[in-house]
């Protein structure tokens, strides 16, 4: 523990040095006196003009920075406007300055009074953190997949598991929409999402009322890439990448924006080659005595050709109103050739006979998607009404050639060999509208209320054929179709107050679940009906500028996907295959967190959870056939201890530097195989993200992270870890950038465990094609920098995300 505490106590002596005790603030108007919400203010250094703070007003035209005394300038940035600089001034300790800042119209370009600031890679808010992909140069070339892979509090397990601060059940989004799909299926689909199309990740452990109730362990919303800039604008990009194996891919994404419309949209085109290593070893036993051994290698090759493409609009029909629609999709077809080569021994090790396993997959994976939306804000205070309709479809049709080999020790057939055919045919339909409408009774209360609807269908169709001696037959214990509806209405309500140091809100999220299950084939059907109320509650104290304390507390669901209750078997090798579950059960969880802010730079956040039936995968032992079984079920409960804590440091003027700790204790409690069991272990892990300014056109990125061992129900997962670096090179007349990185450059970034319980020993190790160089060329079409406007939308849902959590 001793490396532990001298760390805390470096991250905590550094932020204390780093302290910030004065304070600027104003507001932005025109000439006309009018506010002027959403303007980019910079604070800048008086001695070299260097940048120190950028942010954007709120909806009422204010602002306001904590900093150190020092000598400083402000400058002030909006579409239409000249800009504006103030002169130099100076900040003593504890004192605040108060700046009116009167705005004048401009006929110039816009590029001659926009500034374009970058944002850090990680930032941490009151109510959620923050990763800026497109300012990550480490990033470059990677899916999004590999960026959640690096994300602070975030691992991916071997199924493609989602963990948040250790707890599984995480809801997962994109641009603010659920993706309905299993574990792998969503894995799978986020190896194919370029890093390149996405804007930001926000990681939301706590949500408020008016969020999705799903997700125990919270939220994480991938925000892709939209264009909000005047004229004609685009980039173009290239990456080759290599590991093991190459990794290519290009797009281009434009935006063309002229009086009341927005166009935006990109192309993103991959062609990646990966691959799942695994190595297992599985013993039998029969009454404590080992009998039977499987020392198994499996490897499955993964060719991803990738195409993804996004086309909308936006138009400002009114001052007031705005409608836009989005349309796109993403396509990848692939075929994964794969191999399972097995020892088959007895209980003394002894060699009996070799199993192989040659498998041939052809794979499609296609998605479309629609939306339609529409906001009209009422008055200056703030009153709006917000609309969306949604449809989404998913489709992924498979077809898989198993061909089994049996032989001795000698090299001699040991069993006649046989082979296995299967064909699925899998879709998904998800239709949604919601509402949500703010109204504040004045600018330091409102209410929030909506209502949402959502209709989700999917359509499993599995046939399964055996082929032994040269005839085909079918298999009709196995082959399967599934078909499941789920409708989930829900409404809710959130109410929030502002004094001088205290801030609360209040919400209430009610949700109707109906669920319905039809296996065609064996003409088994079930069916799922239940209402529940989900509260939350949020409050700030500050007790004074430079310290804050909230607490927060939510009760969320996650309900078992359809995939997961579809009782149809994946067939994987002789010896082992994975089930549904159509027994399972919604897990809910209550969960509460107390954090302490000091300045901008120091979070330290105590929290508890507590889960009940939390939904597990699970192994299920056949020691008669000699066969495993992987499928899902309810535990008991599940008690999540923690303590993170985010620390933001500037060493020097060219180093940035977050990190971010977690401490956290989960303890399981539940059954496998007819035996209870209680397991717990405390977990530590470390997230440290670090920028370089090496010149005005010369940049560095270094991340680390490592994870010690973590117990899940009856799985014990061994450390893992990753060094990620980068360096970027702007060339600004040309609009020009290049990117060099390197990822998980010690190749430590896998995955490998044990279990042991009951009758299962099984112990694992899982490779994939992560430790990979890339460059990347990015060329600028247009104007380039950033525009107030092109900020609007994410800097407002900021403000009333942290204002919602009493934050900020």
């Amino acid at each position: 523990m001793r490396p532990l505490i001298f760390l805390v106590s470096f991250l905590f002596i550094h932020s204390l040095v780093l302290s910030q005790n004065a304070s600027i603030e104003g507001t932005v108007s025109d000439s006309a006196s009018q506010l002027i919400p959403y303007t980019t203010i910079s604070l800048m250094n008086a001695a070299d003009s260097s940048l120190v703070k950028t942010d954007l007003c709120d909806e009422s035209g204010m602002f306001r920075f904590a900093v150190k005394p020092g000598d400083y300038f402000l400058a002030a940035y909006f579409s239409g406007y000249k800009k504006y600089t103030s002169g130099h001034f100076t900040l003593q300790a504890d004192e605040k300055k108060t700046f009116p800042i009167a705005m004048q119209r401009s006929s110039k370009d816009l590029k001659e009074v926009e500034v374009t600031v970058q944002k850090p890679f990680i930032e941490h808010f009151a109510d959620k953190t923050v990763v800026n992909v497109e300012n990550s140069i480490v990033s470059t070339g990677n899916s999004v997949y590999d960026v959640l892979e690096r994300s602070p509090g975030v691992s991916i397990d071997q199924e493609g598991n989602i963990s948040l601060k250790g707890k599984q059940g995480v809801n997962v989004m994109i641009d603010g929409k659920p993706v309905q799909m299993s574990a792998e299926q969503l894995a799978g689909y986020l190896k194919g999402m370029p890093a390149s199309t996405v804007e930001k990740i926000e990681l939301i452990t706590n949500p408020s009322s008016k969020y999705d109730a799903a997700g125990t362990a919270g939220i994480i919303d991938i925000k892709t890439k939209k264009g909000r800039k005047d004229g004609f604008n685009a980039s173009v990009y290239g990456v080759y990448g290599q590991g093991i194996y190459e990794k290519l891919s290009a797009g281009m994404s434009f935006n063309f924006k002229k009086k009341k419309f927005n166009w935006f949209g990109n192309y993103d085109y991959g062609r990646k080659r990966d691959f799942y290593d695994l190595e297992l070893d599985r013993i039998f036993y029969t009454h404590d005595t080992p009998v039977t051994r499987y020392s198994q290698h499996n490897f499955v090759m993964f060719p991803f050709n990738m195409h993804n493409a996004k086309l909308g609009c936006d138009i400002y029909a009114a001052k007031n109103t705005t409608l836009g629609f989005v349309a796109g999709g993403n396509s990848n077809h692939f075929s994964s050739p794969g191999y399972s080569n097995s020892e088959t021994l007895d209980g003394s090790d002894a060699l009996q006979y070799y199993f192989n396993t040659d498998n041939d997959a052809v794979e499609a994976r296609d998605n479309v998607y629609a939306n339609l939306n529409f906001k009209h804000t009422f008055d200056t205070l703030g009153r709006e009404i917000k609309a969306d309709v949604d449809y989404v479809s998913y489709s992924n049709p498979i077809k898989q050639n198993f061909r089994n080999t049996y032989t001795d020790p000698a090299g001699n057939e040991f069993l006649p060999p046989t082979a296995i055919r299967t064909s699925v045919k899998a879709s998904l339909q998800i239709y949604s509208a919601k509402v949500d409408y703010v109204n504040p009774f004045s600018k330091s209360a409102k209410m929030e209320a909506g209502l949402k609807s959502s209709y989700v269908t999917a359509d499993n169709d599995k046939v399964f054929y055996n082929t032994n001696n040269g005839v085909e037959t079918l298999d009709t214990g196995k082959t399967n179709h599934f078909l499941y509806e789920e409708n989930i209405n829900a409404a809710y309500l959130n109410f929030s107050k502002d004094w001088d140091k205290f801030s609360i809100q209040f919400g209430l999220r009610g949700e109707q679940t109906l669920v319905q299950g039809n296996q065609v084939t064996s003409h088994v059907t079930f069916s799922r009906s239940y209402a529940q109320l989900f509260p939350s509650a949020f409050a700030l104290y500050k007790l004074n500028e430079k310290n804050n304390i909230s607490l927060s507390y939510s009760r969320r669901i996650s309900r078992p996907n359809y995939q997961s209750l579809n009782p149809f078997i994946l067939y994987v090798d002789p010896t082992f295959y994975k089930q549904g579950n159509p027994y399972l059960e919604p897990e809910l969880s209550d969960n509460i967190e107390l954090s302490y802010t000091f300045n901008d730079n120091l979070s330290i956040t105590p929290y508890y959870s507590y889960a009940s039936r939390n939904i597990s995968a699970v192994l299920l032992q056949d020691d008669v056939n000699k066969i495993t079984i992987q499928t899902e079920q309810n535990m008991d409960h599940v008690d999540y201890y923690g303590l993170s804590m985010n620390v933001t440091l500037k060493p020097f003027k060219w180093w940035n530097s977050f990190n971010n700790i977690d401490l956290y204790k989960g303890t399981y409690a539940g059954s496998q195989q007819g035996e209870q069991y209680v397991r717990s272990n405390t977990v530590f892990s470390i997230n440290t993200t670090n920028s370089f300014i090496l010149g005005k056109t010369l940049s560095a990125e270094l991340s680390f992270f490592y994870k010690t061992r973590e117990v899940y129900s009856v799985l014990d997962i061994n450390p893992s870890s990753s060094l990620n670096i980068g360096i970027k090179k702007s060339f600004p007349e040309k609009k020009l950038s290049a990117k060099l990185s390197g990822t998980d450059l010690l190749y430590m970034n896998n995955t490998s465990g044990a279990i042991k319980f009951s009758s299962i020993n099984e112990k694992f190790s899982r490779h994939r094609d992560t430790r990979v160089v890339s460059l990347s060329l990015t060329w600028i079409i247009g104007k380039g920098g950033s525009s107030a406007s092109a900020k609007r939308q994410s800097g407002a849902e900021e403000e009333k995300r942290r204002a919602a959590s009493g934050g900020g």
